[in-house]
């Protein structure tokens, strides 16, 4: 179990951190922008996410993408560990 919580521990340091800074800001939005790939820390930062929005050119290859990434996110969002409550 101890590796499990660590785990989650790193996945969700994204949305610890960007807690911490709205509220030392005062922020309501907090806008990230991410590179077009599904690596790690963008995987990290979009769970952390409430929104995604995901802005796209009109061409073969932005359509392709979009297809390949929602199915991605809701695979991301099924994980156990989005189950649990997010540390505080």
């Amino acid at each position: 179990m101890d590796g499990d919580e660590r785990a989650f521990r790193v996945i969700s340091a994204f949305w610890r951190m960007m807690q911490n800074t709205a509220g030392l800001h005062k922020a309501d939005v907090i806008l990230m922008d991410l590179g077009p790939n599904l690596g790690a820390i963008n995987r990290a930062a979009l769970i952390a996410a409430d929104y995604v929005v995901v802005p796209l050119s009109p061409d073969l290859f932005s359509l392709q993408g979009l297809r390949n990434l929602g199915p991605t996110l809701r695979r991301w969002r099924k994980n156990p560990a989005d189950d649990l409550e997010l540390p505080k």
